[in-house]
């Protein structure tokens, strides 16, 4: 398509729901163009302050190549109407729907919508796909999962991440937020109607810890109904997302191509660590050829993969990561399976000092995301080295096939996957954790019988990885994995033995896809610098403190001024698990015009051998004056957990 229309933009369009509630959207058309196709993208994160400057490196490329694009704000953010109770509900509702039919509906629009997005976004458009709205012809989604229980932020393995703790009270403070006073007249009252609505998310999430009706609702059963072109992307150092690449590219049936990139939890034009691509480019190529009712895709059903090799361990996400793009038709073509000779597990409780996130995102600050060396938290730890006598190529899931013996009712095994360097230096390249109560079934857990051996399959990151010759292949054992796993009750000592399956494929070496055009546009915004800062504290207790200043953003074409910082403490005694504690602080300001808004939400969680325990304040002001505080408390069994 023609890559030289000038782009008109309508800072906000009202989309009418049939139940009378308005949706707030910036719309971008191809100037003087007659009918056209369009591309919506619709996330609850703030088209007119957070996501703004990633907005504008997508959306006016995406016009000025002949498509009319909308990024709305989903029901209750931002500036539309509404009340957002459930973050996560991304089956609910057919607000998604309703904006594809209206759009396909202007006399700007020729009938055809695709949709783009990433996390949030990106899980919202393989849903959507599976309802199968007329006019949703293609889709691109990045970052996402099909199967929130088993692929997000919150459990892994049955074993409760303590990201849900952690996204909750994120997910609590975004929900806090006013809309802006430029586009909402009464945005006073709008923004108490949403204060008033606000219940913790934690509850929700801590409250359903097995595989139920909960999660159900944000799993897709019939692929059959995806029957859409995708282009999907994924990045290795955001594994929790990456590894639903493993279980969803096998389902799909219509035409997909997937790209496994070396980012975090990015669009893979802005892709940290690099190399990024021109992605914004490789859409407008496939949204082109779908909506002229040409082929999506030379040749679909295509991994591509940047092949890391080398990488030397560190919690900085290094600029650049050294590699090769790869192409293979498949993830896992064959496998390559390691025996464990049996041995003791015991204790490491505290092995994730150094493990860095469960999600690694660097959306604002970059800062220490990535696991450091760890070589230290092998110490605690049971390990397995294989020495690599010939380059090792990993594309796709490894998985642990164990037999594990417990000496208590309640157990969890984490495992770390490794690259050891001739020097000793140890890189992670995988992770992976399970409950045992859960061994059987992910939705009725059971108390184990110690010293009776439970079959468990552990899967690790899907990665695409070369081992070096002269390097070793370690695969580690702990107990536990504090802070990013919240820990069993009491200490526990495992049995293990079993195999260890790679999946060994080299793909075929391909030219690398262009890069992101220099400067792309963010438009006018002014920050100050973001910093990031966390400090390890080996213990005893085992602490990991946190420090988020995403820094002060200014955006010049409308005057919002907006800022955030976000406090994180998980503190434990290996020894005595039930003393693990997290607390979470996260404040947010925006000003503008009459607005001086402030909201600050702070959580605090703990548990025992029989239930958690959290509390959760929420504090809003404007221009220093009370505008809403609020205090929840829940007390939340444990579930074998």
């Amino acid at each position: 398509m023609s890559m030289d229309h000038p782009v008109a933009r309508t800072d906000t369009v009202w989309i009418p729901m049939s139940d009378g509630t308005r949706l707030a959207a910036t719309l971008w058309r191809p100037d003087g163009a007659g009918p056209v196709p369009a591309i919506l993208e619709i996330v609850p994160y703030r088209r007119r302050d957070v996501t703004w400057a990633r907005d504008a490196t997508i959306h006016p490329r995406l016009a000025a190549a002949g498509f009319a694009c909308l990024r709305v704000d989903m029901r209750g953010s931002g500036d539309s109407e509404g009340l957002l109770s459930d973050s996560v509900k991304v089956t609910a509702g057919a607000d998604t729907e309703e904006c594809i039919a209206w759009i396909a509906a202007r006399d700007w629009c020729d009938g055809q919508v695709g949709m783009v997005g990433i996390s949030w976004g990106g899980a919202n458009v393989i849903f959507t796909a599976a309802r199968r709205p007329p006019a949703l012809k293609a889709a691109v989604a990045c970052c996402f999962s099909h199967d929130t229980y088993q692929f997000g932020m919150f459990y892994r393995g049955g074993a409760i991440l303590n990201r849900v703790f952690g996204w909750a009270t994120t997910v609590t403070a975004l929900n806090a937020r006013p809309p802006d006073p430029d586009v909402v007249d009464d945005w006073r009252g709008v923004w108490r109607e949403r204060l008033s609505d606000l219940t913790p998310q934690l509850d929700g999430f801590l409250r359903n810890q097995s595989r139920g009706p909960y999660w159900d609702n944000r799993l897709i059963r019939d692929w059959s109904k995806v029957d859409i072109p995708l282009w999907l992307a994924w990045g290795q150092h955001d594994p929790m997302f990456a590894n639903a690449a493993a279980d969803l590219l096998p389902r799909l049936h219509a035409p997909w191509q997937a790209w496994l990139t070396p980012s975090m939890h990015r669009y893979p034009h802005q892709s940290l660590p690099g190399p990024s691509f021109d992605a914004v480019g490789e859409w407008i190529a496939f949204f082109g050829r779908v909506f002229a009712g040409q082929p999506a895709f030379d040749r679909p059903g295509e991994v591509r993969a940047f092949r890391r090799e080398g990488m030397p361990p560190g919690p900085m996400p290094h600029p650049e990561t050294e590699g090769t793009w790869v192409a293979a038709p498949a993830l896992a073509q064959a496998w390559d399976v390691r025996t464990l000779t049996p041995a003791d597990v015991d204790g490491g409780i505290a092995a994730g000092v150094d493990g860095g996130e469960v999600m690694p995102w660097c959306a604002f600050a970059t800062g220490p995301e990535l696991p450091a060396e760890q070589t230290p938290a092998d110490a605690e730890a049971t390990v397995w080295d294989w020495p690599v006598d010939a380059p090792l190529d990993l594309l796709g899931r490894p998985v642990a096939d164990l037999s594990v013996v417990p000496d208590a009712p309640v157990a969890q095994l984490a495992l770390r996957l490794m690259d050891v360097d001739p020097s000793g230096r140890a890189t992670r390249i995988g992770f992976g954790v399970a409950s045992l109560n859960r061994a059987d079934s992910d939705r009725t857990p059971r108390a184990l019988v110690p010293g009776e051996a439970v079959r468990v399959s552990v899967p690790l990151d899907v990665t695409a990885y070369r081992l070096r010759r002269g390097h070793v292949l370690r695969l580690s054992a702990t107990t536990g994995h504090w802070p990013q796993v919240w820990p069993a009750p009491a200490p526990v000592r495992l049995r293990v033995d079993g195999v260890l399956r790679l999946p060994v494929a080299s793909g075929t070496p391909i030219a690398p896809p262009p890069p992101p055009p220099p400067n792309l546009p963010t438009g006018r915004v002014e920050v100050t610098p973001p910093r990031r800062t966390r400090e390890v504290d080996a213990g005893p207790p085992a602490r990991v403190t946190v420090r988020d200043d995403m820094g002060t953003w200014r955006i010049e074409d409308h005057g919002m001024t907006f800022a955030t910082v976000q406090h994180e403490d998980w503190t434990v005694v290996p020894a005595d698990p039930t003393t693990a504690t997290a607390r979470v602080l996260i404040e947010w300001r925006h000003a503008k015009g009459p607005m001086d808004a402030r909201v600050v939400v702070e959580a605090y969680l703990q548990g025992d051998a029989d239930a958690f325990a959290s509390r959760c304040t929420v504090h809003a002001t404007d221009g220093g004056g009370d505008v809403h505080r609020d205090v929840f408390e829940s007390v939340i069994p444990r579930e074998w957990n």
